[in-house]
């Protein structure tokens, strides 16, 4: 039986949000299953989701690791090279300036392209956002939203300014039951989406629905581990939670997981 360790003198995480995000995202299965289903039928008839190769390294400042995390894949777009950006943002509360750092973020993908390959053109990069913060996102998905009085600008002046649209996967627009109703990163989503709400009931109901999800998968190992990873990620934004809930979760385990697989979890 695996013990999951709860004490508070443990070592905490550096950035739990970001280690979460990349042990779920970085399988290509999880990030292809989630483009598939986030991404319009219009932009996926162009790009190879067969073929992501996960980038190393991040784009994101030191300043800001805290708050985000990014992964980036490259594939093909339109049969040329392009590159697939997510952002998986960490604030419970909505951060006005996204668009200009995505911007940011494009284009320093770009300089290194140029910069390391003396590459003469710049590749397609499609940039998403992945929100869990507490309120709705409500700050459209395209730079202009941050430029006053954008659209009152005649043509010519828009011409100059560098304007583009990112995709917006906002967990508060999804139930329960739709995000646990499929593949893994429904899975991670649904913790994601309870970890900063400071409800820890709701958080609790979110976990059993993530191991019954998870053992209906064929690869028992392997649903116990991605159980372990969002408990490790539950315990160390909410250590509270492990506490006050311990007990029940670990009743709740017990019913849903074989035996010789089942996690302990230690308060």
């Amino acid at each position: 039986m695996k013990e999951i360790e709860t004490k508070k003198d443990k070592t905490k995480v550096q950035n739990p949000h970001d280690m979460f995000f990349r042990s779920i995202f970085a399988n290509l299965e999880v990030s292809q299953n989630f483009l598939m289903e986030t991404l319009p039928e219009s932009i996926l008839k162009t790009i190879d989701l067969n073929n992501l190769e996960l980038q190393n390294g991040t784009y994101i400042s030191k300043k800001l690791k805290e708050t985000r995390s990014d992964l980036l894949f490259r594939t093909t777009i339109n049969h040329k090279e392009g590159y697939l950006y997510l952002l998986f943002e960490h604030k419970s509360y909505l951060d006005k300036n996204v668009g200009l750092q995505l911007l940011n973020y494009q284009v320093s993908i770009w300089n290194q392209k140029i910069k390391n390959e003396n590459a003469k053109h710049i590749p397609v990069i499609i940039p998403m956002v992945i929100y869990h913060g507490k309120q709705d996102w409500k700050l459209g998905n395209a730079l202009d939203t941050m430029i006053q009085d954008y659209d009152e600008l005649s043509d010519d002046v828009k011409k100059g300014i560098p304007n583009f649209h990112y995709h917006v996967y906002d967990l508060n627009r999804f139930s329960d039951e739709e995000i646990i109703n499929g593949s893994l990163y429904y899975v991670a989503t649904s913790i994601m989406k309870h970890v900063n709400r400071q409800d820890p009931q709701a958080l609790f109901e979110a976990l059993k629905r993530v191991a019954k999800a998870l053992n209906g998968m064929n690869e028992k190992e392997t649903a116990m581990e991605y159980f372990e990873t969002c408990l490790r990620y539950v315990y160390e934004i909410v250590p509270e939670f492990s506490y006050d809930n311990a007990n029940m979760l670990q009743k709740y385990v017990e019913q849903i997981f074989p035996e010789d697989q089942l996690i302990k979890v230690n308060s």
